[in-house]
């Protein structure tokens, strides 16, 4: 005899689960459905701790021995890691920052050229989201988190542009975060 109820509670409480379920089928075989989470982004508090998202919005912790390659987010977020999964949607998420940084990670991750090119999203003390580019060393501010869309397109148009141009290795910092227009700030001279 199995304990079919005993091994649904510890599918259940596997953290990683999206969903699950078990049975007995009518050979007498213990029948296991296990989803796991397929998380898109891992994301720091300011404490330095971090959780994984997945593209429902579900927040799971982070595990020990599996560490996937996703876009990062983290900068000013107080926010509470649990070791139990979640939603962004939760109430205890609700002031802390983390879903308007899911929704601009999510805007990273719908834009194809953003999708390659962008490997960290970081929140400002001021309040602005900030980009770090697998292909410039340079910063990329998007600002507020209104209109992320329109910017990440603006940031296409501007890179591919400025693609193979010498002139941009004399920027160190790029601004999206105004309407028609691209902010460039060049490098000090020596």
């Amino acid at each position: 005899m199995i304990p079919v109820d005993s091994v649904r509670n510890y599918l259940k409480s596997i953290p990683w689960a999206v969903s699950s379920g078990a049975g007995i089928s009518l050979d007498e075989t213990l029948i296991v459905e296990l989803v796991e989470c397929q998380p898109v982004m891992r994301i720091y508090n300011s404490h330095g701790n971090s959780v994984y998202l997945d593209a429902e919005g579900r927040v799971f912790p982070v595990g020990e021995r599996y560490v996937p390659h996703v876009l990062i987010g983290n900068g000013y977020l107080d926010f509470p890691v649990m070791r139990t999964a979640s939603s962004i949607y939760d109430e205890k998420y609700k002031d802390t920052g983390l879903p308007k940084m899911f929704g601009v990670m999510m805007e990273v991750l719908g834009n194809a050229y953003t999708n390659c090119c962008v490997k960290q999203v970081y929140l400002a003390k001021n309040g602005w989201y900030e980009l770090s580019m697998n292909n410039a060393d340079l910063e990329v501010v998007l600002g507020e988190d209104d209109n992320v869309g329109e910017k990440l397109a603006n940031l296409e148009c501007f890179f591919e542009q400025m693609q193979g141009s010498p002139d941009l290795k004399e920027y160190r910092k790029i601004n999206f975060n105004f309407d028609n227009q691209v902010v460039c700030t060049k490098n000090k001279k020596k």
